[in-house]
């Protein structure tokens, strides 16, 4: 896997089935250009700069808008506008994330080339391998467990979510795959136990 640092300004970041291209200060999509905004677009370069980690609003706007004041709202609009022209939830592909007090973090494998290499030289964005079934709707009002769960994955290996039938244990646990799968180099694997009849 040729997986660059980001922060290389001449080379060509790749992430799910998009091509950005720093130098150019373009992202196209099966060589369709998508009709980013300029701030958008700056706001997508910060994130894909840290991917992985949380880029705080204050930081972003710091960022994206260095000589100016602007409103929380003006980055939410923005960030709003670049989760459309991603597709982002498009079956079951999340690019970037926000958790309360933690700020935005973009989730998905990004990889790259060094300048000169040709495109075609450069792997595939494969991506982790994973048997997670596509979500057919967000989670809702989960925002804060899924946030203190996902620090607590990042230093314990076990989990264990408990609680009455039908509360939505599955669901916050798919989720929970969904958001490490970026960090799992092994993939994500779901496996139900619960068609077993003999214990051994």
């Amino acid at each position: 896997m040729n997986r660059l640092e980001p922060h290389e300004p001449d080379a060509v970041l790749r992430f799910g089935p998009f091509t950005l291209q720093r130098q150019q200060r373009l992202v196209s999509e099966a060589g369709r250009p998508l009709p980013l905004g300029g701030r958008a677009l700056e706001i997508l370069l910060v994130l894909v700069e840290c991917a992985g980690q949380f880029v705080s609003k204050d930081t972003l706007i710091a960022r994206v808008w260095p000589r100016s004041v602007v409103e929380e709202i003006n980055l939410r609009v923005h960030i709003a506008a670049l989760r459309r022209a991603l597709d982002d939830g498009r079956d079951g592909q999340h690019y970037i994330i926000n958790l309360p007090q933690r700020g935005y973090c973009f989730v998905a494998p990004v990889y790259g080339r060094a300048p000169g290499e040709s495109l075609a030289s450069a792997p595939a964005p494969s991506g982790p391998r994973h048997n997670l079934p596509a979500r057919l709707s967000p989670v809702i009002g989960r925002e804060e467990l899924l946030g203190s769960l996902l620090r607590r994955l990042s230093g314990q290996r076990l989990v264990t979510l408990v609680g009455p039938a039908g509360v939505g244990k599955s669901t916050l646990a798919l989720r929970l795959a969904e958001l490490r799968l970026p960090r799992c180099r092994d993939g994500a694997w779901l496996v139900d136990l619960g068609a077993l009849r003999e214990p051994a």
